[in-house]
């Protein structure tokens, strides 16, 4: 992953959201600096958001579908306060900072020198081998891996700051590749922005 300096991973979650009915499923793309997370339904045929990061122009966009429960969600709040929201079939985008030297960015950002702690795992009554390391906050990635060596969960332990309430997070590793198609991180052209798409009371 170092050398090619890419990786796109694709993973389910195990836990079900209430608002878009399904086990989301989860694209993530590192290339260099540029990353790139897609949020769909757990078959992957219907998207929910986008959010880009591009080490090209030093941009960031965060994209949202029709067919999600925010984008719906939106469009009701805005009719409600008298707004034509005829146009809103189209997903949407805002641009967000994005700094690509921020930590944990990127490939380039990540902290070599941390400590592994080797294990195992047990899930669905499934035992894998572990390695979990942690961050200078407290919070782990357990790195989960069957008998073979292929990557199967990643599991996040993450502690409250100040409740020091721990919460854990399971994604079900469904792909794993080392090449990272470019126009991942370009946004989307039909998307436009909120302005573009409502048309507030005249009143």
């Amino acid at each position: 992953m170092l050398r090619t300096r890419q990786v796109c991973i694709v993973l389910v979650e195990d836990e079900y959201d209430e608002d878009n009915k399904t086990y989301p499923q989860e694209t993530l793309a590192l290339s260099g600096k540029s990353t790139y997370l897609k949020t769909a339904n757990e078959s992957g045929n219907t998207v929910f958001s986008e959010l880009i990061g591009d080490e090209k122009t030093n941009k960031g966009y965060a994209v949202v579908y029709p067919e999600s429960a925010e984008y719906q969600s939106m469009k009701e709040w805005f009719t409600k306060q008298g707004c034509n929201t005829d146009k809103m079939t189209v997903p949407y985008y805002a641009e967000v900072p994005y700094d690509p030297n921020k930590e944990g960015a990127s490939l380039d950002n990540f902290d070599q020198n941390q400590t592994v702690e080797l294990g195992t795992y047990t899930y669905k009554k499934n035992v894998y081998h572990s390695e979990t390391v942690t961050d200078k906050k407290g919070h782990k990635s357990i790195y989960c891996y069957d008998n073979s060596g292929s990557l199967k969960l990643l599991v996040a332990r993450t502690v409250d700051e100040k409740t020091k309430e721990v919460h854990e997070s399971i994604s079900i590793v469904k792909s794993i590749t080392y090449s990272v198609n470019p126009s991942l991180f370009k946004r989307n052209p039909k998307a436009k922005t909120l302005d573009e798409l409502i048309v507030p009371p005249t009143n």
